[in-house]
């Protein structure tokens, strides 16, 4: 199967996410490039093989049904399942509810290496509060199997709003530490100052 997901200005030529219908840089239109690369699966290293699912062309392990999303490509999956949960949060002014959820971490696999690049990808929470543990590297999103349903039901239960306030309450936390560890600094920096003028003064 010929993979036509992967996408290029048609202007300055940088590459555009799948998620994207323009350029982020210039602003011009997006071109589909032609990618019949295989990968082998950073799960079990078995030869994925890239399968249409719901329009979008993804790398998927046979063996161990792992999926291997390029850039922006798992936002497109997620695109309609965030709209439905605005929609309805909009409806019915209902609160984010997370108590009918999984969100235990119980990943225990050992780093992976990007299928495309071969570097260690980075491990993340998704959205700080799933449990789900996604593997990313600037080429894509890995996801062992079941990870995507996970993701699904926890973007359902408006996950993703509570993951966002944590993310602004971290922010928030940060920011008044260092206000508080730059204004300990300044009063000893006073204090010393102080000290020192007095020893000049009465020594």
């Amino acid at each position: 199967m010929v993979r036509p997901m992967s996408q290029r200005c048609i202007q300055c030529h940088r590459p555009i996410t799948a998620d994207r219908n323009t350029c982020l840089f210039c602003g011009g239109a997006a071109e589909r490039v032609v990618d019949t690369r295989t990968f082998d699966c950073p799960g079990c290293q078995s030869e994925m093989k890239k399968l249409e699912i719901r329009g979008t062309v993804v790398d998927v392990c046979i063996r161990c049904r792992g999926q291997f999303y390029d850039q922006g490509e798992l936002n497109v999956m997620l695109a309609e399942t965030r709209r439905v949960t605005q929609d309805s949060a909009e409806r019915t002014n209902a609160s984010p509810q997370l108590s009918n959820i999984d969100n235990s971490i119980s990943d225990t696999h050992s780093p992976r290496k990007c299928p495309v690049c071969g570097q260690y990808m980075h491990r993340r929470n998704f959205a700080r509060l799933s449990g789900v543990i996604v593997d990313e590297c600037f080429h894509g999103t890995f996801l062992d199997s079941g990870e995507l349903k996970r993701i699904k039901k926890f973007v359902e239960a408006g996950g993703e709003t509570l993951g966002d306030r944590k993310r602004q309450q971290e922010v928030l936390l940060a920011r008044t530490e260092r206000s508080h560890a730059s204004q300990a600094n300044d009063d000893l920096t006073v204090a010393l100052l102080a000290a020192s003028i007095a020893d000049c003064i009465f020594s």
